[in-house]
């Protein structure tokens, strides 16, 4: 199941256009991609959710960056386009489902427990925790 919504391009992204609704499966489940551990995310990124992708084993979080981020040791630009891959059991389908078909813009924190990696992310004053996460985002050492 693809879920995706219009949306305005952000302003602080000349020349990207992510109004048209996606409809092919995402990037995801069709490409190789490789899947690393989330980096840390230790000050509020704002990230548009733009589509939700579930599957049985995994739910995939299509996102676009509004603005460009320190994650780790590198730069990630704004119009960089991402996925977080989490475990079907660790999210609450409905919820990020709702915010992909509303084209949420949301806030985004990451880092590390253990050998684990976790994500929050935030809509307005609703936030859930996604643990077991991991991203297409470029590799980088914590």
């Amino acid at each position: 199941m693809q879920i995706s919504a219009p949306a305005p391009a952000p302003a602080s992204t000349p020349g990207l256009d992510i109004r048209r609704p996606v409809l092919a499966p995402a990037p995801s489940r069709t490409n190789t991609v490789a899947w690393r551990s989330m980096p840390s995310v230790w000050w509020p990124w704002m990230c548009q959710l733009l589509a939700v992708e579930a599957a049985e084993e995994s739910i995939d979080l299509e996102l676009v960056a509004l603005r460009a981020a320190r994650v780790g040791t590198v730069t990630i630009e704004a119009g960089t386009l991402f996925t977080i891959r989490v475990p079907a059991s660790a999210a609450d389908t409905d919820l990020v489902t709702g915010w992909a078909q509303d084209a949420a813009v949301v806030m985004v924190l990451a880092s590390r427990h253990q050998r684990s990696s976790w994500a929050c992310l935030g809509v307005g004053d609703r936030r859930m925790l996604l643990e077991g996460v991991s991203t297409t985002l470029a590799a980088v050492k914590n």
